[in-house]
């Protein structure tokens, strides 16, 4: 079943049918309106929805919906964040993305500490003593799983008290949330995971101040709650610069491979693309590309458009 609202982009809708009835899948296309607040409850929809074992999802409301519970039992959800035919085609649906993470699921296990330094040498060190690990590969293998595309995000997930350094978010860097890509340096100090200090009187620096003030009224606004690796590939354009906005689009602010994402409270995600990651001294990424035993082999580099170095 490929489920669109009628706004969503034609293309987009015949291409993914297309796909799917030339695996031989008997494909029924369902369009709901945009003003609906629960689609699912519309009886030709939920119809649909009881005799399907997939559904492709163009609307990204699916997980909304207050029954999806009734169906997951039955079914895998696949939800396409992508909106047009032009940034599905960016898109690069790998295996790699589950073996990177598997890989560094077992890193973790076997490491002491990750480690998070930009080319200035500033340094941002988490204990994993006592985390928690995730992953979102964008791959529901079973019934009742949804995956989310664009995916590719290994998370690690602390109480706090085992991270402790600086972050120096350097040009180019994006502040996912309020959808701003960094323009001026921006230095912050944690202690025990706390954020203690923001160094600079920036726009940027004054941004990210006024967006954890906003929350001051909630628990630990100031601690910082996870850090992430991007897995995902993505084809960008040749003539990308640092500073175009493209670069924010199909979530790449957490999901670009290679950049590392830090989640300081509840409502702000940071994401350096330009910075170099380790366990124990064992590199993963290397100033913003993903390295040693997780980075993409040569026919995901090629899918993604990646030249060979």
């Amino acid at each position: 079943m490929v489920l669109a609202t009628e706004g969503d982009d034609r293309a987009l809708q015949v291409t993914v049918i297309t796909a799917l009835e030339r695996i031989g899948c008997n494909v029924f296309h369902a369009s709901a309106s945009p003003q609906s607040t629960d689609f699912l409850q519309h009886p030709t929809i939920a119809k649909a929805m009881q005799q399907a074992n997939l559904v492709v999802d163009l609307t990204g409301r699916i997980s909304e919906s207050t029954t999806i519970k009734e169906y997951l039992k039955s079914l895998r959800i696949l939800v396409l964040n992508c909106g047009d035919i032009y940034n599905l085609n960016r898109l690069v649906v790998s295996s790699g993305v589950a073996r990177r993470a598997q890989t560094l699921t077992k890193i973790v296990e076997a490491s002491e500490k990750f480690e998070i330094q930009s080319a200035a040498g500033s340094v941002l060190s988490v204990g994993l003593s006592s985390v928690k690990c995730d992953a979102e590969t964008g791959i529901a293998a079973q019934t009742g799983q949804i995956g989310k595309w664009p995916s590719g995000v290994f998370t690690i997930a602390t109480d706090g008290s085992q991270i402790n350094g600086e972050l120096l978010l350097m040009p180019g860097d994006i502040c996912v949330e309020a959808q701003r890509i960094i323009l001026t340096p921006v230095h912050l100090e944690i202690e025990e995971g706390n954020l203690v200090e923001i160094l600079g009187d920036s726009t940027d620096a004054n941004l990210i101040r006024t967006q954890l003030e906003a929350e001051a009224n909630s628990d630990h606004p100031y601690l910082v709650q996870e850090v992430s690796i991007g897995l995902n590939l993505i084809r960008s354009n040749l003539e990308e610069s640092p500073f175009d906005y493209s670069r924010l689009g199909l979530g790449r602010g957490q999901h670009g491979a290679g950049w590392c994402s830090v989640k300081i409270g509840k409502s702000m995600t940071l994401t350096l693309t330009n910075v170099t990651a380790a366990f124990d001294g064992q590199v993963v990424c290397e100033l913003g590309d993903l390295s040693g035993s997780i980075q993409p082999d040569p026919y995901e580099k090629s899918a993604a458009g990646v030249q060979p170095t």
